[in-house]
């Protein structure tokens, strides 16, 4: 007759101690959540002076020749696709050529 297998303990976030701190959590998420924005939060706690960064300089303080801005607004719907623009903009230095060649 084959032994039974012996099987690892229960995993510690399976407790019902744990899922019932869980369920705490996503409740009040769910109810502050749904009126709570974060940007007021920012607003209130700042000194009310804006951030402004020269980046006409560089480090230095000497004048930059060029400015380079590297803006992703969208990186897709998806996995496949997020993961996609996520390489392409961290790559150093990229090689592109026009649709018609």
């Amino acid at each position: 007759m084959p032994t039974r297998p012996e099987f690892a303990p229960m995993v510690r976030w399976f407790g019902p101690a744990q899922l019932l701190r869980t369920a705490g959590s996503v409740v009040i998420s769910k109810v502050f959540g749904a009126v709570f924005d974060r940007r007021r939060l920012d607003a209130r706690l700042s000194s009310g002076e804006p951030l402004i960064h020269d980046l006409t300089r560089d480090e230095s303080g000497r004048p930059r020749e060029r400015l380079v801005l590297d803006y992703v607004a969208d990186t897709g719907d998806g996995w496949n696709s997020t993961y996609a623009v996520a390489y392409w903009s961290a790559r150093p230095e990229l090689t592109v050529r026009a649709p018609d060649g």
